[in-house]
C-alpha cells in the first residue's frame, strides 16, 4: 500500500473517456476459452483517443498504469481517476494469428465528452458501454457469433 499513490476521482463533466464500447470477459468464459480475464474491446468511437490509438477491436483490456482491470464495470471505476487530456497507459491482450493473444503497452490520450455528442446520461458511460460475458444456459442464444475474431468466430 505504501508504493500506491493516492489518487482523487475528477469531477465527473471533467472525466477522460477512452471512445470504446466493450464486453466484461468473466473467469468463466476466460477460461473456457482461452481468453483473459478483462474489457474486451466491441467498437472504437470515431474521432476518439483509442480511435488515435494502436487499441483494435478484439483486444482485451487487461490494466490501465499498472492497475488490474477485470471488465468493463472496472475500467469505467478506474477512469473515474483521470482528466480529458490525460495519456493512460493500458495492458491488452492482443489477438495473433494462429490463435492466441499477446501482451502488448498502448498509450491513449484520454477524450473529453464532446467527442460523443451531447448525449444524455448521469455519467456519459454510455459511450463505454458493457456487457458480461458468463457462464449460463441461455449464454449460445444470447451471443451466438457475435464476435468475429481474426482466427474465427466463438460460438457462445
Amino acid at each position: 500500500l505504501k508504493s500506491q499513490e493516492s489518487r482523487t476521482k475528477v469531477a465527473e463533466d471533467e472525466q477522460g473517456m477512452l471512445g470504446i464500447q466493450g464486453i466484461t470477459v468473466t473467469s468463466d468464459v476466460a477460461s473456457a476459452y482461452g481468453l483473459q480475464v478483462g474489457a474486451y474491446v466491441e467498437e472504437i468511437v470515431e474521432g476518439s483517443g483509442a480511435a488515435q490509438s494502436d487499441l483494435q477491436t478484439g483486444d482485451i483490456i487487461t490494466g490501465i498504469n499498472g492497475q488490474t482491470v477485470t471488465g468493463m464495470e472496472d475500467l469505467s471505476s478506474q477512469l473515474a481517476y483521470y482528466a480529458a487530456g490525460t495519456e493512460v497507459t493500458l495492458t491488452v491482450q492482443h489477438p495473433v494469428d494462429g490463435g492466441g493473444y499477446e501482451e502488448r503497452e498502448i498509450k491513449v490520450t484520454l477524450s473529453d465528452r464532446s467527442v460523443f455528442g451531447n448525449s444524455s446520461g448521469s455519467s456519459g458511460r454510455q459511450q463505454q458501454e458493457s456487457q458480461n460475458w458468463s457462464s449460463g444456459e441461455d449464454e449460445d442464444e444470447e451471443y451466438g457469433n457475435f464476435f468475429g475474431f481474426p482466427f474465427g468466430s466463438f460460438g457462445f
